[in-house]
């Protein structure tokens, strides 16, 4: 019988950051930080107590996940040194994933679709996807936007958020369909990372508030 393989999953750059353990597509557990900024002590406590919580070593884990971004540009650097600390020391894979093409993903079901995440000062990030069984193509490269025009303005007739991310007369004021998802980041992430659609290893996201 195969031994099971585990994986942490690593999301800090957007709000207080998530992290989550999981079984190929399975997700085990999941924290949420707290507060509006990803902080390193957080994000370790917070592995930490996922690990001792399901009775796990850091040994048993066979693959670290991290958001490339888009998101605080301190936070994707917290993310990624925290990742490639644990993949040096475990000498397991660390893998970089983009949480919009992750959240693309999760939108299988419409297309194309408007995917954003929030980025601080009534800013967000966001790209364009056109979804199919097969790939998940870049229609706009990811960018940054008021979120009131994103929202307002967008000529896309689907968009997917993370549950209370944005709020809701923000959502109201998009005239198509919104697809809310409950789970947090780090769990689409971890989710995405083995979707064969899904880059691997992409650059970190520094994406610009113009």
């Amino acid at each position: 019988m195969n031994a099971i393989q585990y994986t942490i999953t690593i999301e800090s750059a957007v709000l207080g950051g998530s992290c989550c353990l999981s079984n190929g597509t399975e997700i085990v557990a999941e924290e949420r930080g707290s507060g509006g900024v990803s902080r390193a002590e957080d994000l370790l406590s917070d592995i930490d107590s996922i690990l001792k919580a399901n009775a796990l070593a850091p040994s048993a884990i066979s693959n670290i996940v991290v958001s490339a971004g888009p998101g605080s540009f301190t936070g994707i650097r917290i993310g990624i040194a925290t990742a490639l600390g644990f993949a040096s020391g475990l000498g397991i894979a660390s893998i970089q994933v983009s949480l919009l093409e992750a959240m693309a993903v999760a939108s299988t079901d419409i297309e194309p679709c408007l995917v954003a995440v929030p980025a601080g000062r009534g800013m967000a990030h966001y790209a364009v996807f056109a979804i199919s069984d097969d790939a998940i193509v870049y229609i706009t490269e990811p960018s940054a936007a008021k979120i009131e025009d994103l929202f307002s303005e967008s000529n896309c007739s689907n968009i997917t958020v993370f549950q209370d991310h944005f709020d809701n007369e923000l959502l109201d004021s998009f005239a198509g369909n919104v697809l809310s998802l409950e789970q947090t980041p780090a769990a689409t992430l971890a989710i995405a990372a083995f979707d064969k659609r899904v880059r691997r290893n992409v650059e970190p996201l520094l994406i610009a508030k113009a």
